[in-house]
């Protein structure tokens, strides 16, 4: 129950009951109702087909109560495609949110009416992979949790220490930085791995005098106020980019990785950079000190000469412009309403 209350920063439980034996919870975040029904498992193919038949019976039960607009969903497991069919049976259009390039299943998308993607690489991505048709929508960011009023800036951040968000080339890097930039302070914070897990994985940050590492924070905006340049590094074919949108609207220059939608997330401000093509295909991979050497050299010039990080803080606020929340919205309802949707 705790585990499920902290995503929410002020819930509050307003109803219990039990769905087909699957106990489901109402929670208030804000103006905003949430119906959760706590499962064995926050996985989602770990579901029960018990959980499963619970779901299908709240998703009917609140069709009919309240009536939706529109449906918007994701996912491509058998339950999902049966809540599509019965909003269609309701006369209810379905949205499909494809946030990610792991979908090779054209029958996912048989009842779905719009489909929405966070860039135009994930859009031609699947229109060459399963031939279909996506409109492009960008994240919406809710800016006033991610811009910093006051920064101190001194760190060069990797957040998230993944093998797929480019573990091993950030470990390669400090270990270069070590000896040709002792003035680099580097920032690591947790996400779905820990240091622990690094350490499992081989890898012993901990043992590198310029690296701070950090557990997973609730407010990222403690660690943009200290963040002075940002590192993206993925091995893993990213359909956009967050957390590239949220440094830039802190004015904080990105370094990364240069494929997939990370391009269109960095929107002509930051650093591009290639990625070894042995990385990723294996994550775990490890870049040569030749490879990493670029991004040396780019953090030699932004940590050493005021001029040009000026310039890239300016490039990065810029950039994130184009993300403006309300311009964003707008965009949203414009294609809802061509689904015959009422704002």
């Amino acid at each position: 129950m705790d585990e499920v209350l902290s995503h929410y920063s002020s819930a509050k439980i307003t109803k219990s009951e039990m769905i087909k034996d699957v106990p489901c919870i109402e929670v208030n975040d804000g103006a905003l109702p949430h119906k959760i029904l706590l499962t064995r498992s926050s996985r989602r193919p770990a579901l029960r087909s018990t959980e499963e038949e619970a779901l299908l019976s709240l998703v009917e039960r609140r069709i009919g109560e309240f009536q939706p607009n529109l449906l918007l969903t994701y996912g491509g497991l058998q339950a999902e495609r049966r809540i599509h069919r019965l909003a269609r049976q309701h006369k209810i259009p379905v949205v499909f949110y494809l946030h990610n390039s792991i979908y090779k299943r054209t029958e996912t998308f048989t009842d779905v009416d719009l489909i929405l993607v966070p860039s135009k690489f994930l859009s031609d991505f699947y229109k060459e992979r399963l031939r279909i048709q996506s409109r492009v929508l960008f994240p919406i960011f809710k800016s006033n949790d991610y811009i910093v009023q006051h920064r101190n800036p001194r760190f060069i951040t990797f957040i998230n220490p993944t093998p797929d968000k480019g573990l091993t080339l950030f470990a390669r890097l400090v270990a270069e930085a070590f000896r040709k930039l002792p003035q680099a302070e580097f920032l690591v914070l947790e996400g779905r791995w820990t240091q622990a897990d690094v350490a499992r994985a081989g890898l012993r940050l901990d043992r590198i005098p310029n690296v701070k590492v950090l557990p997973h924070q609730k407010d990222m905006k403690t660690i943009y106020a200290e963040t002075l340049l940002l590192l993206y590094p993925s091995f893993w074919v990213e359909a956009f980019g967050r957390t590239i949108v949220e440094a830039q609207m802190n004015g904080i220059p990105v370094l990364a990785s240069g494929w997939g939608g990370i391009p269109e997330a960095l929107n002509g401000g930051g650093f591009l950079f290639d990625i070894p093509e042995r990385c990723t295909k294996n994550y775990m991979a490890i870049p040569t000190p030749e490879e990493v050497q670029p991004w040396i050299d780019q953090l030699r010039v932004l940590l050493e000469n005021q001029k040009v990080y000026e310039e890239a803080q300016r490039r990065a606020i810029q950039a994130a412009q184009a993300f403006c929340p309300e311009k964003i919205v707008q965009e949203a309802i414009d294609l809802f309403k061509e689904l015959g949707v009422r704002a």
